[in-house]
């Protein structure tokens, strides 16, 4: 697995493809096993995009460093990967949940080099107390189905999902359990505690984006709630600001052909702003 030189780590990724660069940030305490599940569907057919998926530290293949403990920290490490890996090119970036506040602070190192956005069930409030959210609710559930499985793993996936069926349990147990497996929770969950938001106001500081972009909330999302999101809108004035129903945090996996849509739909709009197309199809940026 490569990786790039970060904070005396080694910051671990996984590519595919190649032209435009896209960097695509996953959610907190996961690693790339589901950022990779989730996107390269999307992908086929659709050539010209070298994605970039990132382990952030504490999971997957990335580890630990005792420089690393705030969300400061974090943000640090992801503008030297971008820097070491992308260079001055411009490139497309996205995140899911924990991981879209990330991407803001890196639209914000990076401003005037991000072609485009995409925020997926973002954190935009890091302290939950502070967070508007709708009260959690089920609209569809096999009883049958879900009695069968263990009490461990079904727990988290009962609090979260608002579509509790095979489909969905199938696409969780193939995307996130294996992302989570491989993380340190220790360090994770203290992080989280202390210094989960930046030391500085990420809204009062980042200028209006005029480039396309694509806010995806669920109705049903009961962890980061889509009310939030609706109030940072003018930051992104060609944003799609989209609210789905019949989706929870697990947006991705209970609304997966629109979900889908509307990300590809994003990418054909970033790939028209692009002037000068100079990213080949047969050649990515050397490394």
């Amino acid at each position: 697995m490569p990786f790039i030189d970060v904070e005396n780590t080694q910051m671990c990724y996984e590519e595919r493809g190649s032209g435009i660069p896209f960097l695509i940030i996953p959610g907190f305490g996961l690693d790339n096993h589901a950022t990779i599940a989730t996107f390269e569907p999307i992908f086929e057919g659709k050539g010209g995009w070298w994605r970039i998926y990132p382990d952030m530290p504490g999971t997957g293949n990335t580890p630990l460093t005792s420089s690393i403990t705030t969300a400061d920290d974090w943000l640090k490490s992801l503008s030297i990967f971008v820097a070491k890996l992308i260079g001055d090119s411009q490139f497309a970036i996205a995140g899911i949940s924990y991981g879209a506040y990330l991407a803001r602070g890196v639209l914000f190192r990076y401003f005037k080099q991000v072609l485009g956005i995409f925020l997926g069930v973002p954190v935009i409030i890091p302290d939950r107390q502070s967070r508007v959210l709708p009260k959690f609710q089920l609209i569809e559930k096999d009883p049958v189905f879900i009695a069968s499985l263990p009490q461990d793993e079904r727990k988290e996936f009962e609090e979260m999902a608002t579509i509790q069926t095979l489909s969905v349990w199938d696409r969780y147990k193939k995307t996130i359990i294996p992302s989570m497996q491989h993380s340190n929770w220790d360090y994770l969950n203290k992080l989280q505690s202390t210094h989960y938001a930046f030391s500085f106001d990420l809204d009062a500081e980042l200028p209006p984006f005029n480039s396309p972009s694509l806010i995806l909330t669920g109705r049903q999302d009961n962890v980061c709630g889509y009310r939030d999101a609706w109030a940072i809108i003018e930051k992104f004035p060609r944003a799609s600001f989209v609210v789905l129903d019949r989706a929870s945090h697990c947006l991705d996996l209970e609304q997966v052909p629109l979900s889908n849509a509307l990300i590809s739909e994003w990418l054909d709009r970033v790939r028209l702003t692009v002037k000068n197309d100079s990213y080949s199809a047969d050649v990515k940026k050397s490394t």
